[in-house]
């Protein structure tokens, strides 16, 4: 889908340094390619020695683009086989285990039920005892308060 500017006929190249810029799959740069062919616009890699817009440069186009995307489909299948030994040797990661308190303590879960009970509003309570707004209203709602 291209910009209204280019089917317009207002724009008559487009500029990338390289063809990795576009982050595209073979198959979307050959429709990129095509679209840029049908509306008269030129496509000018800066970086690469390659004008994709002939058909050598089209056909080299393409390949790096199946190489690049060949690369992607191998580096995220490594990153998978090594999350799955990861987690086969124990390891955790994406936040802390669940009922694992940081600042929020017992005695000071009991201090916010009773500055509360003596009437004091949430930002009071968590100034007081250094605590986030959010934190404080979570203890009152565990208690029943809102």
């Amino acid at each position: 889908m291209l910009p209204a500017e280019v089917l317009a006929g207002a724009v008559t190249w487009v500029a990338i340094s390289r063809l990795d810029d576009l982050g595209l799959a073979a198959v979307g740069l050959n429709t990129l390619l095509d679209e840029f062919g049908r509306s008269g616009v030129a496509l000018v890699c800066v970086n690469d020695p390659i004008d994709p817009m002939t058909p050598d440069g089209r056909r080299m186009a393409l390949f790096l683009a199946e190489a690049a995307e060949a690369r992607r489909r191998l580096q995220a299948e490594r990153q998978q086989d090594g999350f799955a030994r990861a987690r086969a040797a124990g390891s955790r990661w994406g936040g802390r285990r669940s009922g694992c308190r940081i600042r929020l303590t017992v005695e000071k879960e009991r201090r916010i039920n009773e500055m509360h009970a003596a009437g004091k509003n949430a930002a009071e309570i968590a100034t007081a005892l250094r605590l986030s707004k959010r934190t404080i209203f979570r203890v009152l709602s565990n208690k029943g308060v809102e």
